[in-house]
């Protein structure tokens, strides 16, 4: 597989997906009764005819198996097999067992290309030194397939955290895919499944031109709670967290609508960090110009842009509501 996976871990996730897929084997596997984690080896070793040594190996935290996520182990004491290994989504198992095609499309749900940007860099001028910092910056990480690179972006919702990494990969000319924080139904997906997503994302694309933006960084960092002791995914999962800052092989752009819940020892591990202010009032009146394409007046244009909340994502939903309106005036 693309992701590095032995015959014992390849030999055990086609086994889990037949298991998500064939009833009757499911129907059969559950004779076996709950089974204690001693037994669970001994069990996938007579099943598939591979060594128990290899079955451990391939179900310890440090195989790629279980670090890439596509596999969850349950730690409950007694379970059906069926329950043991769980899959990184819902929908992976039917997708990867009815469909020969691009293997992204195995993670639709969890991993989504971008669409395509509507604002480009010039109307980033207010911070243009750091913009073509860091555009030189991923453009040579790109290229020289450097290792560890991630920018994290910060700012008030709307400030256009997600704008700027579409027109920069626009500019540098690659793909951009992004970390879905909803799966296909709209409900939420948690902090650790979008771990996994990245780490496979980070595997999947690593022979392309691609960059890979993490939105909602608090879903990793800040999704504990303090009231009743229970730590977010990244102090649960530090040493994982460590490695992912360290060794991702494609350049990654995570961004947070504020970096205070931040960790210093994770803020060092990022290359660049980048705030993003609302932009000035000649910028904004730029932007709306830009947006508006001719829809509005200048008098309405200097009117909007004095207005110091009218963020870029704020703009650009103005305008997308006074486009019909004006078309069936």
């Amino acid at each position: 597989m693309l992701i590095g996976l032995s015959e014992a871990e390849c030999r055990i996730l086609e086994f889990v997906i037949l298991l998500k897929n064939e009833p009757l084997l499911d129907v059969a596997a559950e004779t076996l009764g709950n089974l204690s984690p001693t037994k669970i080896p001994f069990i996938f070793s007579t099943l598939l005819d591979i060594p128990p040594t290899a079955v451990n190996e391939a179900l310890s935290d440090k195989s790629v198996l279980c670090r890439s996520g596509l596999i969850t182990i349950n730690s409950s004491p007694l379970v059906y097999v069926s329950n043991k290994l769980e899959l990184i989504s819902d929908t992976f198992a039917e997708k990867i067992y009815l469909q020969n095609t691009d293997p992204i499309n195995f993670f639709r749900d969890m991993v989504t290309p971008s669409s395509a940007a509507e604002l480009n860099i010039n109307d980033y001028a207010h911070i243009s030194p750091a913009i073509n910092l860091l555009k030189t910056y991923l453009e040579h990480a790109i290229e020289t397939r450097k290792k560890g690179v991630n920018i994290l972006l910060h700012g008030v919702p709307g400030t256009g955290k997600s704008q700027l990494t579409k027109a920069l990969a626009q500019e540098i000319g690659c793909e951009l895919f992004e970390i879905s924080s909803e799966d296909s139904d709209g409900d939420p997906i948690n902090g650790k499944r979008r771990l996994s997503a990245y780490h496979i994302s980070q595997n999947f694309f690593r022979h392309r031109k691609v960059l890979i933006t993490f939105e909602e960084a608090e879903d990793i960092f800040d999704d504990g709670d303090t009231v009743f002791g229970r730590k977010s995914t990244a102090q649960t999962h530090k040493a994982w967290i460590n490695r992912t800052l360290e060794e991702n092989t494609i350049p990654s752009i995570w961004f947070s609508n504020n970096i205070r819940y931040l960790d210093p020892a994770y803020i060092r591990r990022f290359d660049m960090i980048l705030e993003l202010p609302i932009p000035p009032k000649s910028q904004r009146e730029k932007i709306i110009q830009a947006l508006g394409n001719s829809l509005l007046d200048q008098d309405i244009t200097k009117r909007m842009a004095e207005s110091t909340a009218l963020a870029p994502a704020v703009i650009n939903r103005a305008i997308k509501v006074i486009a019909p309106l004006q078309k069936n005036g």
